[in-house]
């Protein structure tokens, strides 16, 4: 598997540019990682990319904050972002369904291993790491063969491929 390196926040702002390039509304990101990887950090820079002016924190309290899209970027009306940190209950009692079914939303998902088996097959799993120096890892495989793809310029050329197909 590739791993997308960060070594500062710098490089995290890159990685959230490109994948928010990428985002369109219904799609559901999983973000797994230990405690202070950056998972809020991603979120964040997600929403500024989409324009939000708001101050974007984590709902580790609330459980899920949204925020609007304002104008909508590629049909994305709304970020939604949860935060399953301290929810050790039942998935039925949390009420995220109507989330995962919402077509006019980005959903992120921090601590979503939590209830993995409970989402879409659809989801987009990135898992960041802390390594012993203190930059991060970003994993998943989708989005790193994009991104590298991007990089050598051959993105438009898959595009235009698959669109034959």
């Amino acid at each position: 598997m590739a791993i997308y390196k960060i070594k500062s926040l710098d490089d995290l702002q890159k990685f959230a540019k490109n994948l928010c390039s990428k985002l369109k509304a219904g799609q559901i990101i999983a973000l797994t990682g230990e405690l202070g990887a950056g998972k809020t950090t991603l979120v964040q820079m997600i929403a500024k990319e989409l324009g939000i002016k708001a101050r974007v924190a984590s709902p580790t309290f609330n459980l899920v904050k949204e925020y609007d899209v304002k104008p909508e970027v590629r049909g994305i009306k709304k970020l939604c972002h949860i935060d399953l940190y301290r929810i050790d209950g039942k998935f039925d009692d949390l009420g995220l369904d109507e989330y995962f079914d919402d077509k006019d939303s980005v959903l992120f998902i921090e601590w979503a291993e939590k209830i993995k088996k409970h989402l879409p097959k659809d989801v987009i799993w990135i898992k960041i790491d802390i390594k012993k120096d203190g930059t991060r890892a970003i994993e998943n495989k989708i989005i790193l063969w994009l991104l590298a793809l991007a990089e050598a310029g051959a993105l438009p050329f898959l595009f235009l491929f698959l669109r034959q197909q």
